[in-house]
């Protein structure tokens, strides 16, 4: 059998491979299942991306209708008497994402050159295109032997990555980044982004936000939190 090299690695190879070269080599091989949370996380990206390209287009009533498309797409995966809980997380979740853009818009994106999109599910059930350019942006490096998603380009200097799941501290987040000493559950996500991002924008303070979209579901359905609470924000000095 011919082997095949490997020009560049993606922080989930990475990682599982520093925790388990025996897990990354039976992923490169062997499908894994499919996960309900694995197909939630997806479609809040999705949303996500649509809502920054068509802001106009989510108002209370499309945001039932991306709602109703989420359950629809975990149905298979998840039981019945679970869709009422999950409507109201989701719903909570969606909301979040919202108010945190309106907030916080990002930059036009004259800096950055058009980029390519892959498949939107929540684009195509409203039937628009995505054409942002600060959108899930995909980076392949073979100088630094690095490759990966960035889902949004806040500006030239901060970048922002969405999460579904339970928020991390920065101090976690850089202690699981250790290359020396390695974690139990390393993750170099951050660590491989701005150093990607670091040879783009040379000399400059850099700044990667993980936005977990989920944390807040409890607060917003009490009517209460702040965004601040879902956000964990890793800076980079440039040396020069």
């Amino acid at each position: 059998m011919d082997s095949k090299s490997i020009e560049t690695i993606s922080k989930s190879s990475l990682n599982t491979y520093v925790n388990s070269p025996r897990d990354y080599y039976f992923s490169r091989i062997v499908d894994g299942p499919e996960k309900d949370y694995l197909t939630e996380g997806n479609l809040l990206h999705d949303f996500a991306e649509f809502y920054v390209n068509h802001p106009a287009v989510i108002d209370d009533a499309a945001l039932t209708e991306v709602v109703d498309l989420m359950l629809d797409e975990v149905r298979p995966l998840v039981r019945s008497v679970d869709e009422r809980t999950r409507r109201t997380e989701y719903r909570a979740s969606l909301e979040t994402i919202v108010s945190y853009l309106d907030e916080n818009p990002p930059t036009d994106g004259a800096f950055l050159t058009p980029a390519s999109k892959g498949e939107n599910t929540v684009a195509s059930h409203f039937g628009h295109d995505i054409d942002s350019p600060v959108t899930e942006r995909r980076f392949i490096d073979e100088d630094l032997g690095i490759n990966g998603m960035i889902d949004l380009v806040q500006s030239d200097t901060e970048l922002l990555d969405y999460k579904s799941g339970s928020e991390n501290s920065a101090n976690s987040i850089v202690k699981d980044a250790a290359i020396d000493d390695p974690t139990d559950e390393p993750d170099f996500q951050a660590l491989l982004y701005l150093t990607y991002w670091r040879s783009q924008t040379p000399a400059e303070q850099l700044s990667f936000t993980f936005f977990y979209v989920t944390e807040l579901v409890d607060d917003v359905i009490a009517g209460e939190g702040t965004l601040d609470d879902a956000l964990t924000t890793i800076t980079y000095y440039s040396s020069y």
